[in-house]
């Protein structure tokens, strides 16, 4: 007889998720070259975030097994409203201001989806995986705060009152903390079988 081993995470995701670090990492480095020398760095970043919200849609797609449904639609849900703050900065119809606030609320969702796997996958990841999984999501989740600034349309960082401004707080969480749990996670997901055999039970 044997017991069933719990869910383990795709191998499959293991290039997705160094993809979705590569991408952010990239656009971290081209919104520096932007404040130094202006566009087109600052629309490769804005496309760049649209980008890495898909691959994370991806990630949690291939995960999905090892997480409840809703988990993965909310991350859908995110790379959805990020994409769409890429394409309103990129096409003009809105400032970057209310851009970025439907993009960190995008990121927030999927920081939610982030929280929820690292803690119904933390018997199978490295503990300390784990925890930068749950402490990443947590700070990206942040993101939700945007949601009044969005729903007031605000546009104008100088007349923005104190509060839409917290739409912003997730934002370390998504460009920082999130592709480097993304590097560890595909790493770990690299390195294993691409089968496990099930485990005899004890007589």
């Amino acid at each position: 007889m044997f017991m069933s081993t719990p869910p383990q995470p795709a191998r499959a995701a293991g290039p997705t998720a160094l993809a979705v670090a590569v991408v952010l990492l990239a656009g971290l480095l081209c919104l520096v070259v932007f404040y130094v020398v202006g566009n087109p760095w600052g629309t490769l970043n804005d496309a760049g975030n649209g980008l890495a919200a898909l691959l994370s849609a991806a990630l949690a797609w291939q995960l999905r097994r090892s997480t409840y449904g809703w988990a993965v639609a909310v991350a859908l849900a995110g790379a959805v409203v990020a994409v769409i703050g890429s394409y309103l900065v990129m096409s003009a119809v809105t400032g970057w201001y209310l851009a970025g606030l439907y993009t960190s609320l995008g990121y927030a969702l999927i920081g939610l989806w982030l929280w929820h796997a690292s803690g119904a996958l933390r018997a199978g990841w490295p503990r300390g995986l784990a925890r930068l999984g749950r402490f990443t999501g947590g700070f990206m989740a942040l993101g939700v705060l945007a949601v009044p600034g969005l729903l007031a349309g605000i546009d104008s960082p100088g007349t923005a009152p104190w509060w839409a401004h917290a739409g912003f707080v997730g934002g370390p969480g998504w460009v920082l903390a999130y592709p480097i749990f993304c590097l560890w996670l595909g790493r770990v997901l690299l390195a294993r079988p691409t089968a496990t055999r099930p485990v005899p039970a004890a007589q």
